[in-house]
């Protein structure tokens, strides 16, 4: 039995997925990566009205942000066990990447039921049949390899893929800005405003990073069946960055992990990714 046919086909009218957010304050079970996207909107958001109001009002306004920490300690401990691994984990920063864009795992484990509905009626010898079919799957490349074009807009990427190229602009320009602060004392000028080599640099680089954030966000979007202009509204667009993607080939091009590539009925999808 094949790697796809070991999961029960899902017709897109009778999706069964577990609710989100049905226990935010748990540190108990399963939550996907969507769901812990959006809570950390929500923890960020409410922690920066809270910090403002905190300066102009009243320093015992932090006292409400106690429930904040809980609810995204809880969220990120309940990612973790979607990874099948320790709430622990969360104290591991550079861990955020993988519970941000990284897969659940698939079928029922230790601390619960797959928060997609995915596998969960596998038994376990089915399950590991699954995942060594999986991970022979991606030794022989049978999936879409990462990385390839990043300066192009066709096709389409992972939330993995997209996640490590954003950071990865992301960190450039930290690093870059570091260096800037530090040697501004002895920079270049342009008027009365100095800027340095560190700040032509960063100038230099603003045009391609920009470029290639962009070919990203809209691959990103052509895997969940969208399309890439979607990324100039910061809200459904954000949203849609974190969406499942389409199981199989869609307009855009083939599903970037190789799931449901060889099928071609239109009407059978893999869980979350139908609509």
């Amino acid at each position: 039995m094949g790697i796809f046919q070991m999961l029960q086909p899902v017709n897109h009218n009778q999706i069964n997925t577990v609710n989100m957010f049905r226990a935010p304050f748990s540190f108990e079970g399963r939550i996907r990566r969507l769901e812990f996207g959006i809570s950390f909107v929500i923890y960020v958001f409410a922690i920066g009205i809270l910090t403002l109001a905190a300066e102009n009002v009243s320093p015992l306004i932090n006292l409400l942000a106690y429930p904040f920490y809980w609810f995204m300690t809880a969220q990120a401990c309940k990612r973790c066990h979607d990874r099948n691994t320790s709430g622990w984990f969360q104290s591991v920063s550079i861990y955020f990447i993988w519970m941000l864009f990284a897969d659940g795992e698939i079928g029922a484990n230790r601390f619960g039921n797959n928060p997609k509905d995915l596998g969960n009626e596998l038994t376990a010898d089915e399950l590991n049949r699954l995942k060594e079919q999986e991970r022979y799957a991606y030794i022989n490349k049978q999936h879409v390899p990462m990385f390839r074009n990043v300066f192009s807009f066709d096709g389409r990427v992972r939330r993995l893929e997209f996640g490590i190229i954003q950071l990865s602009i992301l960190s450039v320009f930290i690093v870059l800005g570091i260096v800037w602060a530090v040697t501004q004392y002895s920079s270049f000028s342009i008027g009365a405003f100095n800027i340095g080599l560190p700040g032509y640099i960063i100038l230099a680089a603003l045009l391609p990073a920009g470029y290639i954030g962009a070919a990203c966000s809209a691959k990103r979007l052509h895997d969940t069946g969208h399309r890439g202009w979607w990324q100039l509204d910061p809200g459904i667009g954000g949203m849609l960055l974190f969406a499942d993607s389409d199981f199989g080939i869609n307009e855009y091009g083939e599903n970037p992990k190789g799931l449901g590539n060889e099928i071609q009925e239109s009407s059978y999808y893999f869980g979350e990714g139908a609509r």
